[in-house]
C-alpha cells in the first residue's frame, strides 16, 4: 500500500490510499466521498485519454444515469486521484449505488466511503 494522496475537492481534501485491483492494477480509493460543484456534477464531459482509451473524444451527460455509470465506473477503475474529483459526485454515487451492477474491484473498495457518506448524511 503507498502513502495517502491528498486532493482538493470542490467540497474539502480527499485522502486516497492505493489498492491493488483483482488483475493487479492499481487503483485509487477514496476515504470518503466528496461533492462535485454542481453544474459540474451533471454536464457533459470528454474523459481524458489516460481514463478513457477511445479515439475520438466521445462525450458523456452526466445528467443522464446510464452515461454517468459508464464514466463513474470508467474512471474509478482507470484515473487518478485528481480525475475523480472532477466527474465522480458522492451524493449522484451514492443515489446510485444500490442499483448498480459496479466492477468486483469497485464495490468492495469504496463501500466503506459509500457507508461514511450515509451516516453522515443521516445524523445531519
Amino acid at each position: 500500500m503507498d502513502d495517502p494522496v491528498v486532493v482538493e475537492a470542490w467540497d474539502g481534501p480527499v485522502t486516497f490510499r492505493t489498492r491493488t485491483s483483482s488483475i493487479n492494477r492499481p487503483m485509487a480509493v477514496p476515504e470518503r466521498l466528496w461533492r462535485v460543484e454542481p453544474a459540474r456534477a451533471t454536464a457533459v464531459v470528454i474523459l481524458p485519454h489516460h481514463v478513457f482509451w477511445s479515439p475520438g473524444g466521445e462525450s458523456f451527460d452526466l445528467a443522464d444515469r446510464r452515461s454517468r455509470y459508464l464514466v463513474y465506473s470508467t474512471v474509478m477503475l482507470e484515473g487518478h486521484p485528481e480525475d475523480l474529483v472532477e466527474y465522480v459526485d458522492g451524493a449522484l454515487l451514492d443515489e446510485m449505488w444500490d442499483d448498480q451492477l459496479w466492477p468486483r474491484d469497485i464495490g468492495p473498495l469504496w463501500q466503506p466511503a459509500v457507508d461514511a457518506f450515509r451516516a453522515a448524511r443521516t445524523q445531519s
